[in-house]
């Protein structure tokens, strides 16, 4: 959702700490989760072990947008549904955590989210999508060979990111109908003010009930009523030429 990059980041960065070399993580070295292999791809060429160890708060920030929040287009994913979607593509890198997503919603798994995925998405149950991809991670960590050494570390980063995906379900505005304006009733959406006032008109000129007046105030423009009037007695003289004529030929 657009303006929840830095909350669905905070949610993130919790899980991922300083410096770290662990000789069992298949990432390698790490600074504030950003592998060296994710910092060369930012810098465009391969990146020193000392860089990665200098990286700044604000570079692992731009990094995370451009990388990953971008890359699975979070300002367009429902909120909930974007730090999801976000923590796993930090965690088990954009292209999977993206085609978990297709592959629960039914979309072609090409890692890439463009309109159909996001429409697919929009037609999910916010919360019921939350925690299907939740256990779809679940799935997949279990089977990596360093389970045993990052198991519980994942269950517990897991388990807590849908949470806070589901409280950010929970806290998402509800969408209300535009109020209608000011001293006018509301219309039914399958008919619009247009085609009432054209009704109007038509009335107003088979029994004179009302006249061009009163369809200006119920349209609040008299050039609008004027010119439905104009349409509506131009059918009515076209109608009534097609008449006279008929009426001719059968004489």
């Amino acid at each position: 959702m657009r303006g929840n990059f830095h909350a669905c980041l905070r949610a993130t960065l919790k899980w991922e700490g300083g410096w770290s070399n662990h000789p069992d993580d298949n990432g390698g070295m790490t600074m504030r989760g950003i592998t060296i292999r994710t910092l060369s791809d930012y810098l465009g060429r391969p990146a020193h072990p000392d860089e990665l160890k200098a990286l700044t708060p604000a570079v692992a920030e731009d990094i995370y947008r451009r990388l990953y929040w971008d890359a699975v287009k979070g300002d367009e994913l429902p909120a909930g549904v974007d730090l999801a979607v976000f923590d796993a593509a930090v965690n088990s890198g954009p292209s999977r955590a993206t085609r978990w997503l297709q592959e629960l919603v039914g979309a072609k798994q090409d890692g890439i989210v463009g309109p159909v995925t996001l429409a697919a998405v929009g037609k999910r149950s916010a919360r019921d999508l939350i925690e299907q991809y939740s256990d779809r991670r679940m799935a997949f960590v279990r089977g990596l060979s360093d389970w045993r050494v990052f198991g519980r570390g994942w269950t517990n980063r897991i388990n807590d990111i849908e949470d806070k995906a589901l409280a950010m379900v929970a806290a998402a505005p509800v969408p209300t109908p535009t109020p209608a304006t000011a001293g006018e009733k509301p219309v039914s959406k399958f008919v619009s003010k247009g085609t009432i006032a054209a009704a109007l008109s038509v009335a107003a000129l088979i029994a004179g009930i009302i006249g061009r007046d009163d369809v200006a105030s119920y349209l609040g423009s008299q050039a609008a009523a004027d010119t439905i009037f104009a349409v509506v007695t131009g059918i009515f003289a076209i109608y009534a030429g097609v008449a006279e004529g008929v009426k001719k030929d059968a004489a």
